[in-house]
């Protein structure tokens, strides 16, 4: 049994009292969680049917899209080119999202759920995303878009391409 002196009991108390403060610039209110779960029904809305005006409203103005960072305009134009080359792909989000707090100066939130996406409505496969998102002043935004099976066929592509390389060297 530890026997804490009346300065450590003075330390716990402080640290009590202080913790919940250092934590609170990642606590979410009620309010951001609506807020963001309606970011993330538009931004599925979109992916469907890409319109420039509807993403400024979306993303911030630099996001990381799928490892590649890129301005908002390159954002929408590879939007739009993807759904323009492939007419019939869906998308949609087939869970609940799981919206963590992320420890930062600026509010800002994971954002991950399972979508179902196809290039044809009878190839639908199943895929883990990740949005990550930030409050600015114009509201929530997303920072950075990305999938896991996207970001696993991108690395065996990094690998194949330095292993070709090292190949011809």
């Amino acid at each position: 049994m530890a026997v804490t002196g009346s300065k450590g009991m003075r330390g716990a108390a402080a640290l009590m009292f202080f913790l919940p403060l250092a934590c609170a610039g990642a606590a979410l209110t009620p309010q951001d969680e609506q807020e963001i779960g309606k970011l993330i029904a538009q931004w599925n809305v979109f992916k469907n049917r890409p319109q420039a005006a509807s993403a400024a409203a979306l993303y911030a103005g630099q996001i990381t899209f799928y490892g590649k960072t890129l301005p908002l305009s390159a954002v929408v134009e590879q939007n739009a080119a993807f759904v323009q080359k492939h007419p019939h792909y869906t998308q949609k989000i087939v869970n609940r999202l799981t919206i963590d707090a992320l420890d930062e100066a600026q509010p800002a939130a994971q954002v991950t759920f399972v979508k179902a996406a196809g290039l044809e409505a009878s190839s639908e496969r199943y895929y883990p995303a990740t949005l990550l998102v930030a409050k600015q002043a114009e509201g929530w935004r997303i920072r950075e878009e990305s999938d896991w099976i996207t970001e696993s066929n991108q690395q065996k592509k990094k690998i194949t391409g330095s292993r070709a390389g090292a190949l011809m060297a």
